[in-house]
């Protein structure tokens, strides 16, 4: 439901969004495997897979500063809820994927791995239903508040610029908890920092008794959560010869805390700040002689190959570091991966410039319009790393990616 209202200069624009999500997950069977017998999982060995019914509202309003439509004040707010489809009912899956990480020792140097070489089991749920991850009766739907104001403005006719701030601040995060399990149930073993700085790094090694034993619940967490600062600057203008050009700056920094975990292994940095990350873009239309066109699209990114979905932008690399009972001797587990190694806003990729253009011409016949073009993609063939390894070792940072080469393609539009 959404409305419009005009009170003087100002405009307002309320609305409210409803909705209701509900899974479910059928009967199925699958076939004896190595490890494993015939799997047949029905109704009774489901967990009820959570429905959310939110109501989320959306508010905007721009007011007219100086009555004369050149400078407006904006201000929009919004609730939005975490995104599901089919995917809802996946964790609650019997026949979902699971994993069980054993030791393995060629006694008899085949190659192959016998069943008497495998070291005991570190998840004794595999294969079972109870391997379900079992959501928390009162499980409710994660959501992030939007908040953007700002201020747009005429600098003359054609040329317009803007300024505004967002924030984004996500709530109810899942987690998940071993039930079976406390952080009492760990004990420490200090190893060396593997970078020689003469620090020391917790290690904790489950009890024995506690090893592979799975409870796993899913619950809202009350004290995850994400926090997104950020600042933009555009500017946008209109040419009589047709020329068009957008662009500008945008920067923004993350705080995150994921300092509610079932495994302490995991608490490492886990008050993270990111520092300011600032990329710039500009993109426009030129027009060249004889009806062609020229357009194209510049930018200098921050160099990062973490996910850029909204909130996660800003962070930097995450060094990973797996240790076994070698490194740490009385380790109960098969490997504990300590991530990050580094400290939050320490390791970044050098920044991507990247630069696309197209050239296009319009022919009209008649009522038909034949528009041919030629796009280059990566113009100037950048080799920018756009990832790299993570683990720690030999191969760290070694590039695994590099910005995809220039590509030159033909095409033509006909529109009739």
């Amino acid at each position: 439901i959404q409305d419009s209202w005009t009170l003087g200069r100002a405009t307002f624009n309320p609305g409210l969004r409803f909705e209701h999500i509900k899974g479910s997950v059928r009967d199925q069977t699958a076939p004896a495997g190595r490890f494993l017998p015939e799997r047949v999982f029905t109704q009774a060995d489901y967990v009820d897979v959570p429905s959310f019914t939110d109501i989320s509202p959306r508010f905007g309003a721009a007011y007219d500063l100086f009555g004369n439509g050149k400078t407006a004040l904006k201000f929009n707010f919004g609730k939005y809820v975490t995104s599901f489809s089919s995917n809802l009912g996946d964790d609650y899956n019997p026949m979902g994927g699971g994993t069980d990480t054993r030791t393995w020792r060629d006694l008899n140097g085949d190659d192959v791995a016998q069943e008497n070489e495998l070291g005991p089991s570190t998840n004794l749920n595999f294969g079972k239903p109870t391997n379900v991850t079992t959501p928390d009766p009162d499980l409710k739907r994660p959501y992030q508040l939007l908040y953007s104001a700002g201020v747009q403005h005429e600098l003359r006719p054609g040329l317009s610029a803007a300024l505004n701030y967002y924030h984004r601040h996500f709530y109810r995060d899942f987690w998940v908890d071993n039930l079976a399990t406390t952080h009492a149930d760990y004990s420490i073993i200090p190893i060396q920092d593997p970078r020689g700085n003469g620090e020391t790094i917790p290690i904790y090694s489950i009890a024995r008794s506690k090893l592979g034993v799975i409870d796993n619940h899913r619950f809202n967490s009350t004290e995850n959560t994400r926090k997104y600062h950020g600042v933009d600057l555009s500017v946008n203008s209109r040419f009589r010869n047709g020329t068009q050009l957008q662009g500008g700056i945008t920067t923004g920094k993350l705080h995150e805390v994921t300092c509610q975990v079932g495994d302490p292994n995991r608490l490492r940095y886990c008050d993270a700040a990111y520092p300011f990350l600032t990329q710039f873009k500009l993109s426009g239309t030129y027009a060249l002689p004889y009806a062609f066109r020229l357009s194209g699209l510049l930018q200098n990114l921050p160099g990062v190959q973490s996910d850029r979905a909204a909130g996660n932008v800003g962070k930097d690399l995450n060094i990973q570091y797996s240790v076994g009972p070698a490194i740490a001797p009385g380790l109960n587990q098969t490997t504990v991966t300590v991530q990050p190694l580094n400290e939050p806003g320490t390791v970044f990729l050098d920044r991507v410039n990247q630069d696309d253009f197209a050239v296009s011409r319009d022919f009209r016949y008649g009522k038909m319009m034949v528009r041919p073009q030629f796009d280059f993609f990566n113009a100037f063939n950048s080799n920018a790393v756009t990832q790299v390894n993570t683990q720690y070792g030999p191969s760290l940072l070694q590039p695994q990616s590099i910005l995809n080469p220039r590509l030159i393609r033909f095409n033509v539009r006909v529109t009739f």
